[in-house]
């Protein structure tokens, strides 16, 4: 942008004869990284992040050959200009400073929900190893079934009671889902944020900050489980530090 910040990075195929590719105006997502974004579903929308502002900005590219990369071309400035087609206030500072704020709080929940079915994951190769190994103390599984409620626990708090959802009985807001809700009616928006917004934002961060404490304790405890492991001589198992000692 004009003040020198990196927006955007688009990436696609060198092939022969004149190529285009389109920038849609928007920030990337700060969902957990992908290696390829999938197909958009009939009822969903792009893994994408919010608008832009209108002002001027600039265009870099490069070329990678064998892993070297090359700069193919200087900047070349370019002006964002705002439809005149809205008839409620189009993007502003104040709304782009609570959709980044916004994109920070879900970069955050994402990245602690697929880090808790990574955790899953290991708990499951770690109950596996209590079950099939010889010297793995079989009084370990005590722990691994405490952490597993704990995981569900905080599964609920993140994304809402599925229990009861899937049997259609209503269930209480989870911080998760406060977040996407502001996403979904915010990110096609230019209008400001409602003050309902802003007030389930607010909610939302501060339920976060209590479910990282417990995944921290969970972390942490897992981690305990898995130096008694290495101790024990128990065989590998997904994601665990100092498994085998050189």
């Amino acid at each position: 942008d004009k003040n020198g910040n990196e927006v955007r990075k688009l990436k696609t195929g060198a092939s022969e004869g004149i190529s285009r590719t389109t920038w849609n105006l928007r920030y990337p997502s700060t969902n957990p990284i992908k290696k390829s974004s999938g197909t958009v579903g009939r009822y969903s929308n792009p893994d994408q992040g919010p608008l832009v502002l209108p002002g001027t900005y600039s265009v870099e590219m490069y070329l990678s050959d064998n892993g070297v990369l090359a700069k193919v071309a200087d900047a070349e400035s370019f002006e964002v200009k705002a439809l005149e087609n809205s008839s409620l206030a189009r993007q502003s500072e104040e709304n782009l400073a609570f959709k980044t704020e916004l994109s920070e709080l879900r970069r955050r929940i994402r990245g602690t929900s697929n880090q808790l079915t990574e955790t899953e994951n290991t708990l499951s190769h770690i109950k596996a190893a209590i079950q099939q190994y010889p010297d793995a103390n079989i009084k370990w599984m005590e722990e691994v079934k405490a952490l597993e409620k704990l995981t569900h626990d905080i599964n609920i708090s993140l994304w809402g009671d599925y229990h009861k959802s899937n049997r259609d009985v209503e269930t209480l807001p989870s911080a998760g889902g406060r977040l996407e809700t502001i996403v979904y009616q915010s990110w096609y928006s230019t209008s400001n944020a409602t003050e309902t917004q802003k007030d389930q934002f607010a909610i939302a961060k501060v339920e976060y900050a209590q479910i990282r404490t417990q995944v921290n304790e969970l972390l942490m405890r897992v981690g305990e489980l898995e130096k008694m492991m290495n101790i024990a001589g128990v065989p590998y198992t997904p994601n665990r530090p100092d498994w085998k000692v050189d």
